[in-house]
């Protein structure tokens, strides 16, 4: 089996506190989707919801033995904040720790990279539902239909300009 690719993105609005989701979805190389999942994570930052995400989808990938992955997220400061070697301190240090632990894993073989929101649109998909759901976790083994578009655009590289106020 080839590589999978792994997009998850979490949504919290702000650097401050408030309402927050995920989402995260598991392609094989054509594309195909392979799962997903929403979740309502209650009231967090961006990078917090972003870690929280990441930390469900690789436990998500175990447990659908999944050995190698291809993980694009939209957050450039999280890929950062992973890849980095110094010891983290902090509140969020925890989760940090957790997620790099679980992509170190032996078996696994783990690539993270940043990828643009507008090129990850059906895992931001996912945690814009995550926000509005009731506070669990809601798992799909293959997409609903309200998903399929976004996974096409995805696979086709179909974007939509962000409006930026300069």
């Amino acid at each position: 089996m080839g590589c999978i690719k792994h997009r998850w993105c979490g949504k919290g609005y702000t650097w401050t506190a408030g309402p927050a989701g995920g989402g995260e979805l598991l392609r094989d190389y054509t594309g195909s989707c392979l799962g997903a999942f929403s979740m309502n994570i209650g009231v967090c930052n961006a990078i917090r919801a972003e870690l929280m995400a990441l930390k469900q989808g690789l436990l998500l990938a175990r447990l659908k033995n999944i050995k190698k992955l291809d993980i694009r997220v939209d957050s450039e400061a999280c890929v950062k904040l992973l890849n980095t070697e110094k010891e983290q301190h902090g509140p969020k240090s925890q989760l940090v720790r957790a997620c790099v632990e679980l992509m170190n894993r032996k078996e696994w073989s783990v690539v993270l990279s940043h990828c643009y929101r507008e090129a990850n649109r059906a895992a931001d998909w996912l945690a814009n539902r995550g926000v509005a759901q009731e506070p669990h976790i809601i798992v799909e083994d293959q997409p609903s239909t309200a998903l399929r578009p976004f996974l096409e655009y995805d696979i086709r590289g179909i974007t939509c300009p962000r409006m930026i106020n300069v």
